[in-house]
């Protein structure tokens, strides 16, 4: 046989925005054990983005034609896959990932709904891969020859003759068996696709959360890559980086591991040496915080957060972690870790994530995280996510949605809809996600009440936006969850245009919802409603959408209503008088000025106060008045050299990648905002995923 050519695809929808916008790794990994295994007896090409598979298909169709099946791709891949089966009936297509379901009764009904998939390995797919291309190479590639013949592969499913067939579960425990797809060179031509890396170091968790499809005791044990491989991987990917972008780290639980510590001090080195990466995403250990934060200081070094310190709680809540097989470490030993580290002015974000929604869950515990994750530990970066069942996932099976009564919608994943030209059809294509909207203890209602908390969590905890407000309630002893709840409830519904924000972004989560998946998928097959999603007119993440339209068209009102609503909560305390009254107007004064907004950053403004904001700032804003209280000063508001360069970086990264669209920061005023709701939620991640304690002005007196 001659030289067999694979093609390997890992999907990303480009219809709108770039969704999964990460190197293609794990197809990565796939393909360089596959050469280490058959060398020249196989040629090995890998595809992110869609045109680029549509065009090598037409060019060269593979003997062999995998894919990555994720609830992000899904509809794309299987577009494709219908594609070749009509257009070249004998290639094998192979399909792997974790969206599928967990009982081999699932998997059967996946495989007899997909008759163009020929193989499907579950879990991971490097040595299981190998395995079934031997298989298919000792029969000439006749996929249906291995079918017939019903040989039990590692970690392979498929149908003989209409019999299911499962192969045992194997798991790849020597992590350094793969080679390295970054130093092998698979992955060069990603970084000309403005693409984020992906690298894992670690690979396993050793928890079993009923809502991830990571709980399988297959996945528990960990395995690690060496610090020798670890350290040539990062050099290699930070000396061929070609436009802005970050790194995400795909390990389940960086920094509880003492292998981490090695791997933080070799990332801080490249950082030192190229001056990236300059942030990092990555999913937080779960225990061990002290050794999590140990790592984060590391890596941060000298610089202004590069990585966020992190423990994700989901909730707090005893009876909702029992219902979801999740543990927590206790708050109560985390808070003083916390406590210890945070020096306020190092720019470090601690960080947590929330899942509204959950088994057991209600309005009273979902807010009680937030009090237990904001008031208590001190979280300044909080991730609200709404449940959705994944099929991978033990939530998403029949008894589990019956025992907790989950009432469900569908709707289009954010950014994964567009119209792609396959073969010679454009076809509109879009991913359907399951989210869970009330259950068995939250009402719609309810839920709906939580999504709008979860938009004032954004706009006003996030980042330290409002700190200087926030400071002075913390300090009083008050809660900032309190605070929230007030301007909820007693304020912004006497503020039109507020109050018009908040019903525009309730009609935004409820206008995507559809009650049967075939409603959804109906409606995106019109396409001109994916037009719509295309333009901005439709779709989005509706919470980044309007934090970025808060923060950009709302900035005075957003003050406005703070100032009140913490005069209201502190007056309730019995403490607000006219100092503190004048603090609070000074105060948002303040906060107003210093903050960056694209429409307009390149004025130096100044004004007059009465308190040493600049000296508050080292203590987090939480002082009483008084005690900064200084006779009128004259102070100037500026970005300095540091700020401007993060400032570029951020609009060069989220809102356009192209090196040529900003000479200057002065150049971004040229940048139409307003051209389409697509811009605007490029504008919303570039909130929601940059420092914006990094991107304030600095604040001198100069009188």
């Amino acid at each position: 046989m001659g030289n067999v050519k694979i093609y390997l695809a890992d999907l990303t929808h480009c219809g709108t925005v770039t969704n999964a916008d990460t190197f293609p790794y794990g197809i990565g990994c796939i393909a360089s054990y596959a050469k280490q295994q058959f060398g020249d007896a196989i040629s090995v090409d890998l595809f992110k983005l869609p045109h680029d598979l549509d065009a090598a298909l037409k060019s060269e169709p593979p003997d062999i034609l995998c894919f990555s099946n994720y609830v992000w791709n899904y509809y794309l891949t299987t577009a494709f896959a219908r594609r070749v089966r009509e257009a070249w009936p004998h290639i094998p297509i192979v399909m792997g990932g974790p969206n599928i379901c967990v009982t081999p009764e699932g998997r059967e009904r996946f495989l007899k709904a997909n008759p163009w998939v020929d193989f499907y390995i579950k879990f991971e797919g490097e040595h299981s891969f190998a395995g079934l291309l031997k298989a298919l190479m000792d029969r000439s590639l006749d996929a249906a020859a291995l079918r017939t013949d019903g040989q039990l592969l590692n970690n392979v499913l498929y149908l003989s003759g209409g019999k299911y067939v499962e192969g045992i579960e194997r798991r790849v425990t020597d992590l350094m068996s793969i080679p390295s797809p970054y130093l092998g060179g698979m992955m060069d031509k990603f970084f000309d696709q403005g693409l984020r890396p992906l690298i894992e170091f670690t690979r396993g968790c050793p928890y079993a959360c009923t809502f991830c499809t990571d709980f399988h005791p297959h996945r528990n044990k960990v395995a690690w890559r060496t610090a020798e491989v670890a350290r040539a991987e990062m050099e290699y990917m930070a000396s061929h980086m070609k436009v802005p972008a970050d790194m995400v780290l795909a390990d389940l639980n960086y920094g509880q591991y003492a292998e981490d510590i090695e791997v933080a001090k070799i990332i801080r080195a490249t950082i030192d040496k190229y001056g990236w990466p300059r942030s990092i995403s990555c999913s937080p250990g779960k225990s061990h915080p002290e050794r999590v934060m140990e790592c984060v200081k590391i890596i941060n070094g000298k610089d202004r957060g590069v990585m966020k310190f992190a423990s994700s709680v989901q909730s707090t809540d005893k009876k909702v972690l029992s219902a979801i097989a999740r543990k927590n470490l206790p708050i109560d030993k985390l808070r003083p870790i916390m406590e210890a580290a945070n020096t306020h002015d190092d720019y470090t974000e601690y960080f947590t994530e929330i899942i509204l929604g959950l088994p057991e869950d209600s309005v009273k515990t979902h807010h009680q995280s937030l009090r237990d994750s904001i008031d208590f530990l001190g979280m300044n970066v909080v991730n609200v996510h709404q449940l959705t069942l994944l099929q991978g996932s033990p939530m998403a099976l029949p008894e589990q949605r019956e025992l907790y009564q989950f009432d469900v919608r569908f709707r289009v994943f954010v950014g994964c809809i567009g119209t792609y030209r396959i073969g010679d059809e454009d076809v509109p294509v879009a991913e359907i996600e399951e989210v869970v909207v009330a259950n068995k203890t939250m009402t719609f209602e309810e839920w709906l009440g939580c999504r709008v908390m979860s938009l004032l969590v954004k706009i006003y905890i996030d980042r330290d936006y409002f700190i200087e407000v926030f400071g002075l309630i913390r300090r009083l002893g008050l809660s900032a969850i309190d605070l929230l709840e007030v301007l909820k409830n007693e304020v912004i519904p006497g503020q039109p245009r507020l109050r018009g924000l908040i019903e525009r972004f309730l009609h935004k989560t409820v206008e995507p919802l559809f009650d049967t998946l075939e409603e959804a998928v109906a409606f995106v097959n019109d396409p001109a409603n994916v037009e719509k999603f295309r333009t901005g007119e439709l779709g989005g993440n509706e919470l980044l959408v309007h934090r970025a339209l808060a923060y950009l068209d709302y900035n005075d009102d957003l003050h406005r209503a703070l100032e009140n609503a913490a005069a209201k909560l502190i007056e309730r305390d019995g403490k607000l008088d006219n100092e503190m009254r004048d603090y609070l107007s000074e105060a948002v004064r303040f906060s107003r000025l210093r903050k960056f907004n694209p429409r307009n950053f390149t004025s130096d403004p100044t004004d007059q106060f009465s308190y040493n904001f600049p000296s508050a700032k080292s203590q987090g804003f939480q002082v009483m008045p008084a005690d900064i209280r200084i006779s009128p000063r004259k102070a100037k508001f500026f970005f300095a050299d540091r700020a401007r360069s993060e400032i570029d970086y951020a609009l060069r990264t989220w809102v356009k990648q192209k090196a040529d669209l900003l000479e200057s920061t002065e150049r971004v005023s040229a940048v139409d905002i307003d051209a389409d709701g697509q811009t605007m939620f490029s504008f919303g991640k570039l909130f929601h995923n940059s420092n914006l304690r990094v991107l304030n002005r600095s604040v001198e007196f100069i009188d």
